[in-house]
């Protein structure tokens, strides 16, 4: 696969990532975007970061929770995040 068909298939898995993780794609697109993860180490990180970020949400701000409580902690955890990628 040339560099360019690689940055082709990584940006149309970013821009089908959300509508991928809420279900909505056809059954051709899922199945490509599905094998666009398979190969690509980044495009799977960025799917594994998203999915975890949306449980924790639904977790943490489900109505169950506190809501202030529930940005606070979201706050911190991107936080952790950027320090993190700054060392």
């Amino acid at each position: 696969m040339s560099e360019q068909t690689a940055v082709d298939a990584c940006t149309e898995a970013e821009m089908a990532l959300q509508s991928y993780l809420d279900g909505v794609l056809s059954i051709e697109e899922r199945t490509r975007v599905e094998a666009h993860l398979a190969e690509c180490v980044d495009c799977r990180c960025a799917y594994r970061f998203e999915a975890s970020f949306r449980q924790h949400v639904k977790q943490c701000c489900g109505g169950t929770s506190d809501e202030e409580r529930c940005r606070e902690e979201l706050r911190e955890r991107l936080e952790r995040c950027r320090e993190g990628d700054s060392g």
